[in-house]
């Protein structure tokens, strides 16, 4: 995915601890932020966000988590869609 999309806000729909966008930061520094989306995201996720920051820390403050309906988001043009739980 990363070979052919660069930049661009990443949306990881359905996102479950938002691993996939935490990954597709790593992969791209050149995406400013990456929104994890779920109905439910689970409790220890923030910390999974912590850990994989102390790695990476150009990944602090750049990965959102929205408790919401994958329907509620809105799609921008330059947008990278993921997901590997949809």
């Amino acid at each position: 995915m990363r070979r052919r999309y660069r930049g661009g806000r990443v949306l990881d729909l359905a996102c479950g601890h938002g691993l996939l966008a935490h990954i597709m930061l790593i992969l791209d520094d050149s995406s400013h932020a990456a929104i994890a989306v779920d109905n439910a995201i689970p409790q220890n996720a923030e910390k999974l966000s912590r850990e994989l920051t102390a790695s990476w820390p150009r990944l602090k403050n750049r990965v959102v988590y929205e408790q919401r309906s994958v329907q509620d988001i809105s799609v921008f043009t330059g947008d990278i869609v993921v997901s590997a739980h949809a």
